[in-house]
Order: C-alpha cells, then sequence, then structure tokens
C-alpha cells in the first residue's frame, strides 16, 4: 500500500505526462474576419486605413490580405425541396458561373434536403463540379429546414482539395445558396411579406390616428379656455382617444410579432460566425409558399454576405447577374486580422465586431469568434 507521500510525488511527477489541467487562455488573442468591399467603394490601401470596434472597444487591424483564388472554397447550395419549374431554365446559368471560376478556387455543390446538406468534396476541377448540377427533386419530405442544414453544413465544414496558399490557416470560406428561405419548423410559411405589410399598415394607422388627436386636442384646449363645459368634454375626448390608440399600438405589437426571428436562423447566422462563413443567397418562391425573404436577409447581414434577390413579383428573370455579382464580390474580399479578448465559454464564445474605413462601404460579419487564426 502506498503511503500519501508517494501518492502526492506521483501525481505530481505524472502533471507534465498529459494529466494537468488545460490552461485558459486569457488576454488578446489573434483573430480574423472576411470582410467585402463594396463594388462602388475604394478598398482601403492597408491595413491602418480600417477600424474594427470589438466589444464596443476600438482595435488596430494588424493585416489586410486579399483573398485570392487559391485561397477561396465557394459551397453552391441548393434547397431540393423547391419546384423543378423554380430552376428549369437556371441550369445552363449556374454551370457556366462554376466553370467561369478563376482557376484555383475550390467548390462543392450540394443540395439541402432531411435536414443536411448532400455535397461534392471540394475541387478545384470545375467542370465536373459544373456536371453534378441538376434540377432540385421538390418532392414532399425533401422540404426541410435550410437553416438547420446550413448549421451541420458549417460545423463540419469538408476538407480543402489543397493547402491553403497564404498564412491564412485556412481558406476564406462562402456559400451561394438558392432557397426560398423559409423555415418549416418555426412558422407556417404563410409569408413574412403579409406580416409586414400588416404590420406598416397597423403602425401607419396609429399615426395619423395620433396626429388627429393633437389636432383634435388643441381645438378643444382652445374652448376650454372659454368654457367649462367644454372642459369636460375635452377630458372625455381624450381618455376615450387615449384607449382607442391603445387598442391600434397593441394591434401594431401584434404584427410586428409575426415577424419575430426564427431560433434556427439565429444558430445557422452564429454557427457559420464560428465557422468564418459568409452566407449569399438567391431567394426563389416556392409556389405558393411566399416567406422566408427576411430570414434570408438576417442570415446574409449577419455573416457579412448579400441577398441578391430581394423578392417582388416572382422569381429573378435570370440568375445570371447575381452570380456575375457574387464572384466579383469574393475579388473584392479581404482578410481582416485583429485582437479580440478570448472567451472561455463555448457557449458564449462570439465578439460583436464592426468595421470601418473612410468614405467606404463594407460588408463584413456581426460576430467572430475570437482566435480563430487555428
Amino acid at each position: 500500500m502506498k503511503s500519501p507521500l508517494i501518492s502526492a510525488l506521483l501525481f505530481v511527477f505524472a502533471l507534465p505526462l498529459g494529466l494537468a489541467a488545460p490552461a485558459k487562455q486569457e488576454g488578446p488573442v489573434p483573430t480574423q474576419a472576411l470582410v467585402s468591399v463594396d463594388p462602388k467603394s475604394t478598398p482601403p490601401a492597408s491595413a491602418s486605413a480600417l477600424t474594427v470596434i470589438v466589444n464596443d472597444h476600438k482595435q488596430p487591424v494588424s493585416a489586410w490580405e486579399p483573398v485570392t483564388p487559391a485561397n477561396a472554397q465557394v459551397a453552391l447550395l441548393i434547397d431540393d425541396g423547391l419546384l423543378e419549374t423554380a430552376l428549369s431554365s437556371e441550369l445552363n446559368n449556374l454551370r457556366s458561373f462554376v466553370r467561369s471560376l478563376p482557376p484555383g478556387i475550390e467548390i462543392t455543390v450540394g443540395y439541402m434536403h432531411n435536414d443536411q446538406v448532400t455535397a461534392l468534396p471540394f475541387t478545384t476541377d470545375h467542370e465536373l463540379a459544373a456536371s453534378k448540377l441538376r434540377l432540385p427533386q421538390g418532392m414532399a419530405g425533401l422540404n426541410s429546414n435550410p437553416y438547420i442544414c446550413i448549421s451541420n453544413f458549417v460545423k463540419s465544414w469538408p476538407n480543402s482539395a489543397t493547402p491553403a496558399a497564404t498564412s491564412s490557416p485556412r481558406k476564406a470560406r462562402f456559400i451561394l445558396m438558392l432557397s426560398d428561405g423559409v423555415d418549416p419548423t418555426y412558422s407556417n410559411g404563410q409569408g413574412d411579406a403579409r406580416a409586414a405589410k400588416q404590420a406598416a399598415e397597423a403602425a401607419a394607422s396609429v399615426a395619423a390616428t395620433n396626429q388627429a388627436l393633437q389636432s383634435q386636442a388643441a381645438q378643444l384646449q382652445s374652448q376650454a379656455q372659454q368654457s367649462q363645459v367644454a372642459q369636460s368634454q375635452l377630458a372625455g375626448q381624450q381618455q376615450s382617444a387615449q384607449m382607442q390608440l391603445l387598442t391600434q399600438q397593441t394591434h401594431a405589437q401584434g404584427q410586428q410579432a409575426l415577424l419575430q426571428e426564427s431560433p434556427f436562423v439565429k444558430a445557422a447566422v452564429e454557427d457559420a460566425q464560428r465557422a468564418g462563413v459568409a452566407i449569399d443567397g438567391i431567394y426563389y418562391s416556392n409556389g405558393s409558399r411566399t416567406g422566408g425573404l427576411t430570414y434570408l436577409l438576417q442570415i446574409a447581414q449577419g455573416t457579412g454576405g448579400t441577398n441578391y434577390f430581394e423578392g417582388g413579383n416572382g422569381n429573378p428573370v435570370s440568375t445570371a447577374p447575381f452570380l456575375q455579382q457574387f464572384q466579383r464580390s469574393i475579388a473584392q474580399t479581404y482578410i481582416a486580422t485583429f485582437n479580440a479578448p478570448a472567451i472561455d465559454n463555448p457557449q458564449h464564445d462570439l465578439v460583436h465586431v464592426k468595421f470601418t474605413a473612410a468614405k467606404t462601404k463594407l460588408h463584413a460579419p456581426e460576430a467572430v469568434r475570437p482566435g480563430n487564426v487555428e
């Protein structure tokens, strides 16, 4: 039987062999974010021309490197629940887009169904990837939640086909998704556009009523200075007006509640932010399902991407101009390196960031994971 002293000594000598608890990382750690420069703006010439605010604290940008074709990955993800007719005239445009990508860019083509993404491995063989494009199946059961698909995909991002060509340990990651954006798990898919219209109409009604009541009150106030009866009438009408205004405000708030966030959209945004993925979208209506545009806008804005078609009457006449814009945006994207405070909490491991540059419009994620330079 070992004595307590011998046991203690064995424990101490065992620590360097891997039994010690992992040390917590403290202080600022190098962090990176993808920042896209608006086509109408001139890119900042150097890191010193940018400012990043991290959790309300200004930090210098230490590096500002353009994304090169050899250091970029693009995942073209198509909602397999879309009707075949939605993309029937767009296959040639999509294939031309894949073939026209600059040499060196890695591409994968995937389809979102059953809350998963079925995708090819990343490849620089653009002709091979283009040949794998097909129409969505549009079958019952395939119409799953696109945001759960995105979360699962970015958390298990496929391996690169070739090593990164810069000092960055991983390649710049982009997703271009084609979907109606509807979250069937959270909502009934009846259309955020209708809810937005009703909310706007209710808010306008409140504003008009409030203005009319203020005018009426001013008239009665003037009359009240001359008559005790008018004063009593003013008090009664003001009370009735307040009840009417309260009713209309409650209705407006109820309409706004229809537009509240989906938890799956929120999770997809945060998962993409952790993985350093910028998500762009092209909205496609899926028959009678007219919702989802707001969610597509949310996921693009939260990750530093762009939604290229914001709906309207029907679907895009052609995806070609949007595919060209997306390709140009990759060429105008930079990797910004800066310091961010380390966070030892896997459940809350994101920091808010905001990039600015003089006379330049930038698109960047709203949050990143500190220390993502891995």
